[in-house]
C-alpha cells in the first residue's frame, strides 16, 4: 500500500530521521513493539535510503506498527 500524502507533499517524505521520531513517538504512545519489529526498525535506519524499497519497506513498518498494541502496563488512554 503506498501512501500517497507521504510522496506527494515534501515535508511528509519519509526519511531516516523521521522515522527514529515515528519510534520514539510510539514508544510515548505506549505500543507494544515486539523484538523482531525493533530489529526491522534498527536495520533500517542503517539502511541505505537511495535503494529502492527501502522508503516503502519503512512506510510498510510504521504502517504494522500503528496496529501494534498498546501495553498492558501503560499508565495512559491516548485520545483516537
Amino acid at each position: 500500500m503506498k501512501r500517497k500524502n507521504w510522496t506527494e507533499q515534501a515535508w511528509m517524505t519519509i526519511c531516516q530521521g523521521s522515522l527514529l521520531i515515528e519510534q520514539m513517538q510510539y514508544r510515548d504512545e505506549g505500543i507494544q513493539i515486539p523484538a523482531e519489529v525493533e530489529k526491522q526498525m534498527e536495520e533500517l535506519l542503517k539502511a541505505d535510503w537511495s535503494v529502492d524499497g527501502t522508503v516503502e519497506a519503512a512506510e510498510a513498518l510504521l504502517d504494522r506498527i500503528s496496529r501494534l498494541p498498546i501495553r498492558p502496563d501503560f499508565a495512559y488512554q491516548e485520545p483516537s
